[in-house]
């Protein structure tokens, strides 16, 4: 079963673009524990930004990330909430 990803969409609604664009680059400049999830990040707030142009691109997709559990007691796993 897959998360309602509607607050997501609410809340990158209440930013505006500035906001927006910090987020990536927030994204971007975090270690790398879990690979897919910047790039799910930078999706999102793309899709938002392309939606106040009027772009129609339907629902956004659902993060598909693993993260590195190394030194953590494990070989990898899954974002909490988020099927990997």
């Amino acid at each position: 079963m897959e998360a309602d990803l509607q607050p997501v969409a609410d809340a990158l609604a209440d930013l505006d673009d500035d906001h927006l664009h910090a987020l990536i680059e927030s994204a971007n400049g975090v270690p790398q524990i879990a690979p897919g999830l910047p790039a799910w990040i930078e999706h999102v707030v793309d899709w938002e930004i392309n939606r106040r142009r009027g772009v129609d691109q339907g629902e956004f997709a659902h993060p598909r990330i693993e993260f590195e559990t190394k030194g953590l007691g494990g070989n990898g796993g899954q974002l909490q909430g988020f099927p990997v």
